[in-house]
């Protein structure tokens, strides 16, 4: 970890730190802390979840549940979430990495796995703003079936 706060660095010496930077690199990581915990409760690790589940039904950020499956991943152990959803470690950890979107199949086996079941329901009114392609008129479909039509 380094130090970045310029007024800080400024009042302390370089032996000084060093000492700071040597002691926050002994603190526990907060994925640590919550992969123990889900260890420690099974019944906290699937609150966690269901609240990011939760979030990103309300917000489409998805980064938070993609953590909280990876340290939960990480608690219950990568070979036995593999066994039980039938992908490779590597999937998994591609998947659950932040880094892309995962397929909707391949995030469906790891929730079922961690005793969760994907539901889509129909809304009347929709708070994710995510940027869509464009939907096509109804008038080009018509015009595309129509086509379809004149050649059958």
């Amino acid at each position: 970890m380094t130090i970045q706060n310029s007024e800080l660095l400024e009042a302390l010496d370089e032996a000084q730190i060093k000492r700071l930077e040597t002691l926050a690199s002994q603190l526990p990581k907060v994925d640590d802390i919550f992969i123990k915990e889900f260890k420690r409760d099974p019944n906290f690790a699937k609150e966690c979840i269901d609240s990011e589940l939760e979030e990103y039904s309300q917000t489409g950020e998805i980064k938070y549940l993609l953590s909280t499956l990876k340290d939960v991943a990480a608690a219950k152990g990568w070979v036995w979430l593999a066994k039980e959803t039938g992908l490779s470690r590597p999937t998994l950890y591609e998947t659950l990495n932040g880094k892309s979107f995962p397929r909707i199949d391949t995030l469906a086996k790891i929730l079922n796995a961690l005793g969760f079941r994907m539901l889509f329901v129909t809304c009347d009114n929709t708070k994710i703003v995510k940027k869509t392609a464009p939907k096509r008129s109804t008038a080009a479909r018509t015009k595309k079936q129509d086509k379809q039509l004149q050649h059958a």
